[in-house]
């Protein structure tokens, strides 16, 4: 497993060389204007998405629509400015809340975007005045689908685009709800102490979630499948992963709306992290040894025939639930596991001091599980 992450790491640094060339120009300049077709050669897409078309007025617009928890988009380009046309997907109370992270920075509260009350196509500038120079930048939801979502339609500089910048070498596939996308992480306290349970996508920060955490101290790609109130299988509310795992939006049945369908080949994973059952744990017909069943199957269909037997898994549980009775059963699908999937873990965590887990109890949890992928791939952090 080491030597295959080392010869990953390698291949990618030889296509970044062909890319660029030696001196680290491009070898053309591109265009300064994107279309959404034109995308694909320029840009860079994180998390699942889908190519999706709109009606506006009396005009068909085709973009890349955007679900999940730190989906988005980065570009390289050559100038000062970078714009996009975009629309959000819900009205205008819900709120669609970006982090963009300008030539390398991983502070996800540098440049904030809020398009609060935008619902149709608009052109909405991204970054200005920057040194004339090359410069990337990625710009990635902060919140689940079950807040927002958005399209993304043409993109624009006053230079010229470059071919998209290397993506990280190490990938993670995450598969979670509330408190893997980050709800109520950035809660704050009252001048009496006191922590105010305000819920919304200002306070939802996937980037100071426990998956968060963990891509920032591996320098890891992140893709997440879930949102708040999802459940592997028991659920009231049909957000389940189980029945949903093929779509690009848990909400949307792929076998329904076939443009949904996620193609696994679009992301290879390094690693799966699933923590899924602190809403199982009150949904309808809820066992243990049926969540465990569940477990096992979706493990074998969704992980291994997509990935293959011998991708590490972590299996997570506790924060808001009892540790012990979900790290039992956890500890029961590693059992039935082990000869079929012999990198499967399993982490448990304490339980948090104020339900929903506030960015420095997810900012431990996340270096643990960390520290458990990086010591599985040799890896220091």
């Amino acid at each position: 497993m080491k030597k295959s992450v080392a010869v990953g790491i390698a291949a990618l640094m030889a296509l970044s060389m062909l890319a660029f060339g030696a001196c680290g120009k491009p070898e053309e300049k591109g265009p300064a204007e994107l279309s959404s077709e034109e995308m694909p050669s320029y840009a860079n897409f994180y998390g699942r998405y889908i190519y999706d078309e709109i009606e506006s007025g009396d005009t068909t617009q085709t973009g890349y629509r955007f679900f999940n928890s730190a989906s988005g988009f980065e570009f390289s380009f050559h100038g000062t400015s970078l714009s996009v046309v975009w629309q959000s997907e819900f009205p205008s109370y819900r709120q669609n809340v970006f982090s963009v992270f300008v030539d390398g920075d991983t502070d996800s509260e540098s440049l904030v975007l809020d398009l609060a009350g935008t619902v149709s196509p608009h052109r909405r500038m991204i970054v200005e005045d920057l040194p004339e120079d090359d410069h990337t930048v990625k710009i990635l939801k902060r919140h689940a689908s079950s807040k927002n979502n958005i399209m993304l339609i043409s993109a624009e500089t006053d230079g010229y685009f470059l071919p998209p910048p290397p993506r990280p070498a190490l990938r993670l596939d995450v598969y979670g709800d509330s408190i893997t996308c980050g709800e109520g992480t950035d809660r704050v306290f009252n001048d009496q102490g006191v922590l105010i349970d305000s819920y919304n996508a200002l306070t939802e920060n996937v980037f100071h979630s426990y998956a968060g955490y963990a891509a920032k101290f591996l320098d890891a790609e992140l893709q997440i499948l879930g949102r708040g109130g999802a459940a592997l299988k028991y659920t009231s509310n049909d957000c389940c992963i189980y029945d949903n795992y093929l779509s690009a939006d848990m909400d949307v049945p792929a076998s329904a709306f076939p443009n949904y369908v996620w193609d696994y080949g679009n992301f290879m994973a390094d690693a799966v992290v699933i923590y899924l059952g602190t809403n199982d744990d009150y949904g309808p017909g809820f066992t243990a040894a049926g969540f465990r069943e569940y477990m096992v199957r979706f493990i074998r269909e969704a992980i291994g025939e997509n990935y293959g037997n011998d991708i590490p898994i972590f299996l997570l549980s506790g924060m808001m639930t009892t540790a012990s009775s979900f790290g039992i059963t956890l500890r029961n699908v590693k059992s039935d596991l082990s000869e079929e999937f012999p990198n499967l873990q399993t982490i448990e965590y304490l339980p948090t001091t104020y339900g929903h887990p506030i960015a420095p109890e997810h900012e431990a949890a996340g270096r643990r599980l960390a520290v458990a992928i990086a010591d599985l791939f040799g890896m220091t952090i």
